[in-house]
């Protein structure tokens, strides 16, 4: 009998922060290969921190975490990281090919010029999104929901086994997030795994099987259905949560948001 894969992600008792403010507190789950999971919770709940921690790019206070059967940060080539949007300088002077190119890096290495396989497969990652015609233009010149997808096309290009993605819709217009989406519903369907954080709970409902609701720690997790319990949503949102009503919850995040988010969103389950 074939023994069963191990996890992309384990994570233990995981808590994380910056400098005397904890942000994470005991947050334990898995996920396996072929899985697309949302992460949910209110502004400063912990979201881009628990993403950055996985990326390798802030370290854990406290327990253990394995990404790939490897401390976070150890896989580049299997694992691609999008940040939020806020996190990204627009005004570089890149073109959009050039940022994709960038997804290549992990395989190409610093010091080695990208190759003409390399840019097709940077070229199909944009076409997957519907960038390609833009391939030139300034990555600052685009729209917000623009750059969004040519960021998720460099997290194509790297072709990773994991995506660990923040907002990755964020922006977009509902038509290219139903593409997008189903984009990615392909890639977990080839044996890769995405978790991706996000603030649409409708969209929740209708793109992805499994949820872990988030605030500073793990409050639930499990299919997507929970999002219609109204006592999982107070447990996550607390004062957040202006109303549940007929299955229907109204969602509004604080103003005064913490390092996880910027602004403030509403959002429909």
């Amino acid at each position: 009998m074939t023994a069963p894969a191990a996890p992309l992600i384990v994570a233990s008792g995981v808590s994380a922060g910056y400098g005397a403010r904890p942000v994470l507190e005991s947050v334990s789950f898995t996920i396996q290969a072929g899985e697309l999971v949302a992460l949910v919770g209110p502004n400063g709940s912990g979201k881009s921190t628990l993403l950055k921690v996985l990326a390798g790019l802030l370290p854990a206070r406290a327990g253990t975490v394995r990404v790939l059967d490897a401390p976070p940060g150890r896989q580049p080539r299997r694992v691609a990281y999008l940040p939020q949007a806020e996190a990204v300088d627009w005004t570089f002077p890149v073109s959009v090919l050039d940022v994709v190119l960038m997804g290549r890096t992990p395989r190409i290495g610093w010091l080695r010029g990208p190759s003409r396989v390399d840019r097709e497969i940077a070229l199909e990652a944009l076409r997957r999104v519907g960038m390609a015609h833009l391939a030139e233009r300034q990555i600052g010149a685009l729209s917000g929901g623009q750059q969004r997808r040519v960021f998720l096309a460099r997290a194509l290009a790297n072709e990773p086994d994991l995506y660990l993605l923040d907002e990755p819709v964020t922006g977009v217009d509902p038509t290219t997030e139903e593409a997008l989406m189903e984009l990615l519903d392909a890639e977990c369907r080839s044996g890769k795994a995405v978790f991706a954080s996000t603030h649409d709970l409708s969209g929740v409902l209708g793109h992805f099987a499994r949820v872990l609701c988030l605030n500073r720690t793990l409050v639930a997790d499990g299919p997507a259905e929970i999002l219609r319990d109204p006592d999982v949503l107070r447990a996550t949102y607390g004062g957040h949560l202006v109303e549940v009503r007929g299955g229907t919850a109204l969602l509004v995040d604080d103003p005064h948001h913490g390092p996880d988010h910027a602004g403030a969103r509403r959002g429909h389950a």
